[in-house]
């Protein structure tokens, strides 16, 4: 599972805030990648996915992490291509 921020074919960043997080994480989706991405998975440390979600054209997305436990987890925006940005954040409760 990747650590960091991913090359990809959109050359514009996605930003994932805060972090650490808490109860909430927020993803900035710059204007042009709106519409983009399709989907995002919230991965744990054993690789498994805890939240998968859907992503409507939204610039400003939160995923509710309050069920989750402290810990390392990996975020994966997908594309209907091959394309994706991912990043790495810790909860802290």
């Amino acid at each position: 599972m990747p650590n960091a921020i991913e090359e990809n074919d959109f050359k514009e960043i996605v930003t994932a805030y805060p972090v650490p997080a808490t109860d909430v994480l927020n993803f900035l989706i710059p204007n042009s990648l709106i519409g983009k991405y399709d989907y995002v998975e919230i991965i744990n440390s054993s690789g498994q996915i805890v939240i998968n979600k859907l992503i409507d054209n939204q610039s400003n997305l939160q995923i509710d992490l309050k069920p989750l436990q402290a810990g390392i987890y990996y975020w994966v925006l997908h594309s209907v291509g091959d394309n994706y940005q991912s990043g790495r954040f810790s909860i802290i409760k």
